[in-house]
């Protein structure tokens, strides 16, 4: 009869008394002692694995929260598709447009920019201490009527306060951003110049619309709630202060489900050119759309170049952990298996080491994933301006996570279970057979006089296993390289805020005007206290086209050899404004995939608007926005002006800026008064200081990846060769000898990690700035010698401090247990 295999033991246990409550089979004992003794290297991984599961959990319900709560508010608040500006058209000419085929509603209403004088007391009294002006946007609301029935478009979400009551006219509810930089609250007063007029306005509420979710004022750059804010006043109110009774000046437009948004444009454009309109355009040129899409898209890249790395470092990880035990348990794993237990069963044991870090990696990660999007949700905020943004785990971001943690580990530990499953019972009755030792690459090149005994042996332990060694230096490089990666964000900080207001913004004030003026106008501003130096600005919107494609962009342009902006690439090389074409951003080029000498047709959307064509003379490799500029003197024999300008760059005395600010403020043809320096604060203050937040963050999973794959292998190579090391002691080595040869081994491969971490550090630094290359932003792939020396540094310390723990791991080190070894 052939011989029946001997079931296991606990299989056995549960035949001989069915009646009894199951019990852990002998490999789940096992697989917990095992556990308990790896205890550090697993919680090392499972550590590491929870970076990587956070970032992906953040990112991606992030993204899901954010999407949502963008696509539930533009809904809420019936959002415009289309949008257009105008001179000034009336009623008649708006109820009209309602008949535009595609058109779904249609509003018109009164827009218009004006000076705010934050310098003056609740009284109307000026302060002894000068507040820079700012811009305010007043915006008139629908009737109440309309309101009331569900109509209008943009509706504001009241966060405090009331809207205005139509029979006072001088009551205005203000945006949230602005309310809360001026910490504003309704009561409160704030004084306008309101076409000429010094006006008072009583603020009655704060409120939220879904057109200034990212509130970027007129021709800047970053949300400057300090310098810009939002009001919305009763029509009829708004409409007399500005000469617009029964007439508009702005239109929004929500479309039909099957309506083309350039067709529903180019009728607008039809019928509204002769009243001044600057052409119609989509939902995708709306500044706080744009930046909140933008946002979305960095949110996707963040989820896709971190994560991976973080579970790339685990596999390798569950790697270096099993293949070592399962070579520490090669006696064991062959009297498993002559006790009757099949190969299957003992790798799927060591595979539930696997599933054990993804347990306790993935719960940690959850969490963690949980608190960082708690964290960001609370520092968008002070960007994104939604009635209520909360972040909510997704659990489609979840599921995923934590599928791509477990493919991760389990990958890591195929190599070692399909080598345990293949240890024959034979296996058992002798020892596993002596490494073999060769000369290494060092001693064949003949250096061999050079070293010592225990240098020899060092590197003839790395080179014996080659896969080994080499994913232990690339664990340790990877470590470097996220280092690098988060300190990088600092890095890109840095450089964009020094070339924007130190290279390109080099004014103190820039003064934009309500309407283009003549030569007169600078004059005026050349005589205001504290300047001494003007360099005027023409600015026009304008649809750039370039075969198929367009863009609507705004045309500065400036005089010749300008010091106040100017036109400055990456490199730091300075270009001058042409009068025979534009010079315009790479980035406006590529988007129109246009070159230098390309011609461009260029239709302007104001005064006579002319269409003409211009070649591309130059680009410039610039970091924000996208700009094409042009000299002042050719854009006026376009427009056929002369002399006009839109405003001026102010170079001034900063001793007498209170005086300059309170007489700007007081100046009726003043629209807008913009600080460099409040820009370069808010800068500071905002989005600088939420990237170097998400800095400390990378810079500690960073910190996390070295400590765990440094303190994975070492304790790993106490383990593998514990027996080898007491032999050592045995023949005669000291303490410090022997840990000198493991420290030694783990001090080459930090050392070898670290060149090629850099330069993968420089490489995923090189991907990552490819996902911020947008028409908003572009981070310069350049990183500063001191992070370069702070993720080394980072690696370095990293291995010291595993070292204590090794050192102190040998001088344990049991003796008898080399006595008692069967040779």
């Amino acid at each position: 009869m052939p011989t029946q295999p001997v079931p296991p033991a606990f299989e056995v246990a549960r035949a001989a008394a069915p009646g009894r409550p199951l019990r852990p089979s002998p490999l789940d004992r096992k697989l917990l002692r095992d556990a308990i003794r790896l205890g550090p290297q697993l919680g090392a991984v499972a550590l590491v694995m929870a970076c990587g599961v956070a970032v992906l959990v953040m990112a991606w319900s992030m993204l899901d929260s954010l999407a949502r709560t963008q696509r539930d508010y533009y809904a809420e608040a019936r959002f415009a598709d289309v949008f257009l500006q105008l001179e000034r058209a009336p009623d008649v000419v708006g109820r009209g447009l309602r008949t535009i085929p595609g058109v779904a509603d249609v509003e018109t209403r009164v827009v218009a920019d004006v000076t705010l004088d934050l310098s003056r007391d609740a009284a109307g009294r000026h302060l002894e201490t000068g507040a820079v002006p700012a811009v305010g946007r007043l915006i008139s609301l629908p009737d109440r009527a309309t309101a009331a029935e569900g109509g209008g478009l943009n509706r504001l979400h009241l966060l405090r306060g009331r809207l205005p009551d139509p029979a006072r006219r001088d009551e205005a509810v203000v945006g949230a951003g602005f309310a809360a930089a001026h910490r504003l609250e309704p009561g409160d007063r704030v004084y306008a110049v309101l076409n000429g007029r010094l006006t008072r306005l009583d603020l009655v509420g704060v409120a939220t619309s879904p057109e200034y979710v990212y509130t970027i004022g007129p021709g800047g750059l970053f949300p400057d709630d300090r310098s810009f804010g939002v009001f919305w006043m009763d029509r009829r109110g708004l409409a007399a202060a500005f000469d617009m009774e029964d007439a508009f000046n702005d239109v929004l437009v929500t479309l039909a489900a099957d309506a083309s948004p350039r067709d529903v444009c180019r009728e607008l454009d039809r019928r509204l050119d002769r009243y001044g309109g600057r052409g119609g355009y989509g939902r995708e040129y709306q500044s706080s759309h744009r930046y909140l899409t933008n946002e979305l898209r960095e949110l996707r890249n963040m989820g896709r170049v971190a994560p991976l790395v973080f579970l790339a470092v685990t596999a390798i990880l569950m790697h270096l952990v099993v293949s070592r035990l399962v070579g520490t348990q090669r006696e064991q794993i062959a009297t498993l298996t002559a006790f009757g237990h099949p190969p299957g069963s003992i790798g799927r044991h060591y595979a539930k080491l696997a599933l054990v870090v993804l347990a306790v990696g993935g719960m940690l990660g959850v969490a963690l994933g949980w608190w960082l999007g708690v964290e960001l949700t609370a520092m968008y905020g002070r960007f994104f301006r939604f009635p209520l943004l909360t972040f909510r785990l997704d659990a489609a971001a979840i599921g995923w996570s934590l599928a791509v943690a477990a493919t991760a580990a389990l990958a890591g530990v195929a190599q070692g279970v399909s080598r345990a499953v293949r240890i024959h019972p034979a296996a058992a009755m002798q020892p596993e057979p002596p490494a073999r030792y060769r000369l290494s690459v060092v001693e064949r090149f003949g250096l061999a006089p050079l070293l010592s005994p225990a240098a020899r042996m060092m590197l003839r332990h790395l080179e014996r296993r080659p896969l080994v060694t080499g994913l232990s230096v690339l664990g340790l490089a990877l470590g470097a390289a996220v280092m690098v990666l988060g300190m990088f964000v600092g890095d890109a900080v840095s450089d964009l805020g020094d070339f924007q207001f130190t290279e390109v913004q080099r004014f103190d004030r820039t003064v934009t005007l309500v309407e283009p003026a003549g030569p007169g106008a600078i004059a005026a501003l050349a005589r205001l206290p504290g300047v001494w130096r003007v360099e005027p600005f023409r600015a026009v919107t304008a649809t750039l086209r370039f075969g198929p494609r367009e863009r609507r962009q705004e045309i500065m342009a400036l005089a010749e050899q300008g010091e106040l902006l100017r036109l400055v690439d990456r490199r730091g090389t300075v270009h001058d404004v042409r009068r025979e074409g534009l010079v315009v951003s790479t980035k406006l080029a590529d988007l129109l995939g246009a070159r230098p000498g390309d011609a461009l047709e260029v239709e302007v959307l104001e005064g006579r608007r002319p269409r003409v064509t211009l070649p591309i003379v130059a680009t410039i490799d610039d970091m924000v926005g996208t700009a094409a500029y042009l000299h002042i003197d050719a854009l006026r024999g376009l427009l056929g002006e002369s002399g006009t300008v839109s405003g001026a760059f102010l170079a001034i005395d900063t001793a007498r800026s209170g005086l300059l600010d309170r007489a700007l403020a007081d100046t009726p043809q003043v629209s807008g008064v913009v600080a460099r320096d409040v820009q370069l604060r808010t800068f500071r203050e905002t989005i600088a200081a939420t990237l170097l937040r998400m800095r400390t963050v990378n810079a500690l999973f960073a910190a996390v990846i070295a400590c765990g794959v440094v303190a994975t292998t070492a304790r790993q190579s106490v383990i593998e060769r514990s027996r080898d090391l007491a032999s050592l002691r045995v023949l005669g080595y000291t303490r410090r000898e022997v840990a000198a040869i493991l420290l030694g081994e783990q001090a080459i491969l930090t050392l070898a990690a670290v060149p090629p971490g850099l330069l993968l550090g420089a490489g995923f630094v090189v991907v990552t700035t490819w996902g911020y290359d947008t028409e908003l932003f572009r981070v310069p792939a350049r990183v500063h010698p001191r992070t370069y020396a702070i993720a080394a540094g980072t690696l370095l310390l990293a291995a010291a401090a595993a070292a204590v723990l090794v050192r102190r791991q040998l001088d344990r080190l049991d003796l008898v247990a080399v006595l008692k070894a069967r040779d």
